[in-house]
């Protein structure tokens, strides 16, 4: 009986493990995700380069 408790606490203690991995992996996903949204509004907050030839709206 306390064999069977040993593997289901090792198994229980791998999956923990994995679902740590897997948190951390969405966390740095997410982060990279709102970085690339900051550096996008940063260049569409920028002055327009006088080579841009997308028109200014509203000018």
């Amino acid at each position: 009986m306390s064999t069977i408790i040993r593997v289901i606490a090792l198994l229980v203690i791998a999956n923990l493990f994995a679902g740590c991995n897997t948190i951390r992996g969405v966390g740095k996903d997410t982060q990279k995700v709102g970085e690339r949204i900051e550096e996008e509004a940063d260049a569409q907050s920028s002055p327009q380069s006088e080579n841009d030839l997308t028109p200014a709206i509203g000018h």
